[in-house]
C-alpha cells in the first residue's frame, strides 16, 4: 500500500529540478491558459524544442498567437492586444490553490497596463519594454 503522502525534494539547479518544473508547469499551462484563445475557430500547433521548452502557435480567423514556455518563464507574442491583457490578468491572478504566482517585479509588456498587486491590492504599473501599440 502506499502512502498517503509523499516528499520529493531536488536541489534548485540540478538537472531533475527542471525536469519537474516542466512537468508541473506543462499542466498549469493547461489551467491559465483555459478560455485564452478561440478555441471553436482556432488552428492550434503544440511543438516542444526541447525538455523544458514548449511552443504553442494558434492561428484564429484574424489573429496569430505564439505561446513560448520555457521551464517556468511565459511569453506570448499575439497581434491581439486584447488577448494579450486577457492572459496578462489571467497570469497576475494565478492559481493560489497550488501556489502558482507570477512575480510582478519580472513581468513586462510592450504596452502601458496596471495590474493588481495581489499582495498588497493596489493596481501597479506593469514595466514597458516598448510601446508598439500607439
Amino acid at each position: 500500500m502506499l502512502a498517503s503522502s509523499f516528499v520529493l525534494f531536488s536541489i534548485q539547479g540540478s538537472i531533475l529540478s527542471s525536469m519537474f518544473c516542466n512537468i508541473y508547469f506543462g499542466n498549469v499551462e493547461g489551467l491559465i491558459l483555459d478560455d485564452i484563445f478561440e478555441k471553436e475557430s482556432s488552428h492550434i500547433i503544440r511543438g516542444s524544442s526541447s525538455d523544458n521548452c514548449d511552443a504553442l502557435f494558434v492561428q484564429s480567423q484574424h489573429d496569430l498567437h505564439l505561446l513560448v514556455r520555457i521551464v517556468d518563464d511565459f511569453l506570448l507574442i499575439s497581434t491581439n492586444k486584447e488577448t494579450s491583457v486577457q492572459f496578462l490578468k489571467k497570469l497576475n491572478k494565478g492559481i493560489p490553490s497550488l501556489g502558482v504566482k507570477i512575480n510582478s517585479e519580472k513581468s513586462r509588456a510592450n504596452y502601458p497596463i496596471s495590474m493588481e498587486n495581489t499582495g498588497t491590492g493596489k493596481m501597479e504599473p506593469v514595466d514597458v519594454c516598448h510601446n508598439f501599440f500607439q
